[in-house]
């Protein structure tokens, strides 16, 4: 368009000069020619002169104005694909978010999200993942910890095969926090898989749309601040952590990445969108999931989404624990900065 843009002004102004100078050039041709040439092989007026320059022109100003109908055509063709684009995206968001109220709405969903919060996450009675189970080191699962009186979503046996194998290992206790949380999780998931899935398209399907360009950015953070407003506190805290903790959450976490659904620093610092679950979680869990201006967690996440596609090692996948485990600093050497 610039290109274009350069030619057309180059032409007008050729044209202008010619215009302006013809007088002068029938006096210089006059003064010249007619020496040097037979008046009667050459008889041109001025005005047969202009029609032979207009002439001339008339094929540039064709050429003009073809390529300016070119370019409103081009104009006219990126302003529907973008409308449409639009509306794609609008259809689509709020029929997912219709199918993820129905969930939300739920009695078992309702539920379990509640005993999520307040017994697994934020029990203030040191039993709970804010106070690290009351966790003591040692090997294996055979640390102890207390559970709930309330055991309509947790049972007390610890008989599931998939942490079993960890009996006689030496954890950390990190680690043992991640098992423990991810047990409650695990045992509220069929009462709210449908919830984590819907919420998750949501966001994949928006950033799909963003990576691709067929969302701009004003329009993407406004999708995203519209979820974030279906979403009560505790539903936030207990989506973060199960983005963070669980394995099941690890997709979820990296499409979170650079959302903002979370909040930005300011918003971490007064608590805005939720209470944060210190000390466990600290505004550096926290920093990956801010939209910043330069736009490096929008790489770090395509970078993450790149990664995971590429593990096609079942062993390799299964010693990935969640979220926070996956993360690796040096996978994006290559990508801070560009």
């Amino acid at each position: 368009m610039k290109k274009f843009f350069c030619i057309r002004t180059i032409i007008f102004v050729f044209v202008f000069v010619m215009l302006w100078k013809l007088p002068s050039f029938g006096l210089w041709y006059g003064a010249n020619v007619k020496d040097k040439v037979s008046p009667n092989a050459i008889n041109i007026s001025r005005v047969e002169l202009l029609k032979i320059l207009i002439s001339l022109i008339a094929p540039i100003l064709t050429f003009l104005v073809f390529m300016n109908t070119l370019s409103i055509q081009k104009k006219n063709q990126e302003e529907s694909e973008k409308l449409n684009n639009s509306d794609s995206a609008n259809r689509e968001f709020y029929s997912l978010l219709d199918l993820f109220k129905k969930e939300q709405n739920k009695s078992e969903t309702i539920k379990a999200i509640s005993f999520l919060y307040k017994n697994a996450i934020n029990d203030k009675n040191a039993n709970s993942f804010i106070n690290d189970y009351n966790i003591h080191i040692g090997n294996g699962l055979n640390f102890s910890f207390n559970l709930f009186e309330s055991t309509e979503f947790f049972p007390k046996t610890c008989n599931n095969p998939k942490y079993k194998k960890y009996k006689d290992k030496d954890l950390t206790k990190e680690q043992k926090v991640e098992l423990v949380i991810s047990r409650q999780f695990d045992d509220v998931y069929n009462k709210m898989s449908s919830y984590f899935k819907i919420f998750h398209r949501i966001l994949k399907s928006l950033n799909k749309r963003f990576d691709e360009k067929k969302l701009d950015e004003s329009d993407y953070k406004n999708y995203i601040g519209i979820l974030r407003t279906q979403l009560s506190s505790e539903e936030l805290v207990v989506i973060l952590i199960n983005s963070l903790y669980v394995k099941r959450g690890l997709g979820l976490g990296i499409e979170l990445i650079g959302t903002n659904l979370f909040g930005d620093e300011k918003d971490f610092k007064i608590n805005q969108h939720f209470v944060i679950p210190k000390p466990e979680i600290i505004q550096n869990d926290l920093s990956i999931f801010i939209n910043d201006n330069e736009g490096k967690n929008i790489k770090k996440r395509k970078a993450y989404e790149e990664n995971l596609k590429s593990i096609d090692n079942i062993a390799k996948f299964e010693n990935i624990r969640n979220f926070k485990s996956f993360i690796k600093p040096e996978l994006l050497v290559n990508f801070i900065g560009k």
